[in-house]
């Protein structure tokens, strides 16, 4: 791996290097490169959502370094892509949880997939292009243990505002009703503040905020919300990462 880099700053100045070349030497990712909870956690079999807690890695950094953004993440953008590649359920463009997570109890919802979605779109990788055309295949179901069997229960669509999140990842322009369920999601995400759902709507309105007024001027509104909550979005953060230790909940985030 090459040296790490520098990470976001904190408002105080401090910087906080969240690479996940640092994040590993530091004990906060395993050997894999998935960022864990637990310090020094084995890379098997891998914590259930180390795809969505690396993508919020990801996408922290995205949105807190200004316009040299591309350039301080080249390195981790390919090994991202490698690692996603490790889990995927080929030829289908599914996520498995870890490389070894691979038994029937462990099937995936849709949590991992917000931070996997919003931190290939800030860094321009194709997958959700790939997972796009999955969706779209097999009628917004996405099974990892049975590709091509349609079951309510993993039916992504039932989320609202998950396919027009979706679509802007993979490069498609929402619809309006597609709009209308993103920013119903997202206004509702102003009132769900447990430090989870702050994980997922974090990566969420990354994207989407991007995309319209409407959802920047809620986004806005849910920072206040979180601050207003916890003091930083860190610290919302910190309920799922067992305190204030983990680098993730360190800083108030943009």
């Amino acid at each position: 791996m090459q040296s790490p880099r520098a990470g976001p700053k904190l408002r105080s100045g401090t910087v906080i290097n969240l690479g996940l070349q640092s994040l590993y030497e530091n004990g906060w990712a395993n050997e894999d490169g998935f960022v864990c909870v637990d310090h020094c956690a084995p890379a098997r079999p891998g914590e259930g959502n180390g795809l969505l807690q690396t993508g919020l890695a990801l996408v922290i950094r995205a949105k807190n370094q200004g316009t040299g953004i591309k350039a301080d993440l080249l390195s981790d953008k390919w090994r991202w892509e490698a690692m996603l590649s490790r889990c995927m359920r080929q030829p289908f463009c599914v996520l498995f949880r870890s490389p070894w997570k691979r038994n029937p109890d462990d099937n995936q919802d849709w949590d991992d997939y917000y931070g996997v979605l919003a931190s290939c779109f800030h860094l321009s990788l194709p997958y959700p292009v790939a997972f796009l055309g999955h969706c779209k295949r097999f009628g917004w179901c996405v099974n990892v243990q049975e590709p091509e069997k349609w079951t309510l229960k993993y039916w992504f669509a039932r989320s609202p505002g998950f396919v027009g999140f979706a679509k802007i990842c993979g490069g498609e322009a929402p619809t309006r009703l597609n709009w209308l369920g993103i920013w119903a999601a997202q206004f509702v995400s102003c009132f769900t503040l447990a430090s989870d759902a702050c994980m997922r709507n974090y990566c969420y309105n990354s994207v989407v905020a991007e995309r319209s007024s409407i959802s920047r001027r809620i986004n806005k509104f849910w920072f206040k919300r979180v601050r207003a909550r916890y003091g930083t979005v860190g610290a919302a953060f910190s309920g799922y990462f067992k305190g204030m230790e983990h680098p993730l909940t360190k800083g108030d985030w943009n």
